[in-house]
């Protein structure tokens, strides 16, 4: 069968198509190419000051701080949105930011800055983890072992008293934006921006399910205090709720969440959305029972309950840590400190101290009880995305964007 000119033309152009999109060198959709640790990232612009590029990509939104950047890629019909008004005390950025020198050997231990000496940090163990971008942490109930994971990774264990490095528990790489130990230490649940939880068995180093039912990037995962049921947090609007046992979807609470929290009686759910409220729920019942406003940004990236189920805290891209009375829903105290998006809060198992880590690259120790900050390290050379404490209340993990995973001693 002979080919007429009208298909010759069709599948010429279809070609054409091909080859420009594949000579482009910015995605047709995206504004924008930004090459980091030797990732590639491909999205359109959301917000651009002299120091951040907030990027939105097909499976969520990332923040980009430029001296870290190693190449930026822009289409030619690109226009620079206009940058946020500066705060008034906010020192004046040059017109552009070198590309900073490799980073430092690790030191033995870090330097704290404390306040009134009540409580530093001093680091204890250190690993670089080569071309990851780490953004999540956690600590396995027993201490032993570190699970994290980031963009350009698997899930990533890491017995860190030991001198072995941490080890994956797949050779699938992708992007882990979330990780949480089951309370008993059996299980692992790993939130994957393709939409799916993973659930480990750690035990057998080997996968047992894989739960599909969020409808997004799974930016939180975390198991209820008695260990039976798993939430899971996604970038656009729900949280599912999982039967651990059976691996059984039993319902799912309407919020964009961000971060998610379980009460310590597990009868309370709090989830941060992508807005500038909190949200509290009746787990039980899966029912709203209030929205908290206060902060003045889009965007609360952690939320910790206290110990005693009382109090909880929330950071976001305001810069700054809310305590809230949880039975009233009122905000307690605001604690300013950080210069940057405050990523992660947790309290440590007595209580009396919160962590915080933020995109100045620092670690913050407070006091909950008064608001006092306690101690400053600068931990990470590049932005500190999580922390987590210990059961035991003596190390606190954090996993930064510079590949880094520590452990630091909590001294006084």
């Amino acid at each position: 069968m002979m080919e007429s000119n009208h298909m010759r033309t069709w599948r010429a152009s279809i070609c054409l198509a091909l080859l420009t999109v594949l000579a482009a060198p910015v995605g047709l959709w995206a504004d924008i190419v930004i090459m980091k640790n030797g990732n590639r990232f491909e999205g359109k612009i959301v917000e651009e000051s002299p120091d951040h590029v907030i990027l939105k990509m097909t499976y969520g939104t990332m923040s980009f701080k430029k001296a870290g950047i190693e190449e930026i890629k822009k289409d030619p019909g690109y226009k620079v949105p206009p940058p946020p008004k500066a705060a008034p005390e906010a020192a004046p950025q040059p017109e552009s930011t070198p590309k900073p020198p490799p980073p430092p050997p690790e030191p033995t231990a870090a330097k704290p800055t404390p306040r009134g000496g009540a409580v530093g940090l001093e680091q204890a163990a250190a690993y670089v983890v080569p071309r990851v971008l780490l953004r999540t942490v956690a600590f396995s109930p027993d201490g032993a072992t570190i699970a994290a994971g980031g963009h350009n990774s698997d899930v990533l264990l890491w017995e860190w008293r030991t001198e072995k490095g941490p080890a994956p528990l797949s050779s699938d790489t992708g992007i882990v934006a979330s990780v949480a130990f089951s309370p008993d230490g059996r299980l692992l649940a790993s939130g994957k921006h393709n939409g799916a939880v993973n659930l480990w068995d750690i035990a057998g180093r080997k996968l047992v399910a894989e739960l599909w039912g969020s409808s997004g990037s799974v930016e939180s995962v975390a198991f209820s205090p008695d260990g039976k049921m798993l939430a899971a947090g996604d970038w656009h609007g729900s949280v599912a709720l999982w039967d651990v046992k059976t691996q059984e979807q039993r319902g799912v609470l309407k919020s964009e969440a961000f971060c998610i929290a379980f009460s310590p009686q597990g009868t309370l759910a709090a989830a941060g959305v992508n807005g500038a409220t909190i949200t509290l729920w009746d787990v039980a019942e899966k029912k709203q029972l209030r929205v908290m406003p206060g902060h003045e940004k889009m965007g609360i990236v952690g939320l910790a309950f206290s110990p005693d189920g009382k109090m909880l805290a929330s950071s976001a891209r305001d810069d700054t840590i809310k305590l809230w009375d949880v039975g009233a829903g009122k905000e307690i105290r605001t604690l300013k400190g950080h210069r940057s998006w405050v990523n992660s809060v947790c309290f440590s198992p007595d209580g009396k101290v919160l962590a915080s880590g933020s995109y100045d690259n620092t670690i913050k120790l407070w006091a909950p009880s008064t608001g006092e900050e306690l101690a400053t390290v600068r931990a990470h050379e590049d932005d500190v995305r999580a922390v987590a404490f210990s059961r035991d209340g003596k190390y606190l993990a954090s996993a930064g964007e510079d590949g880094r995973l520590k452990v630091w001693s909590l001294v006084k």
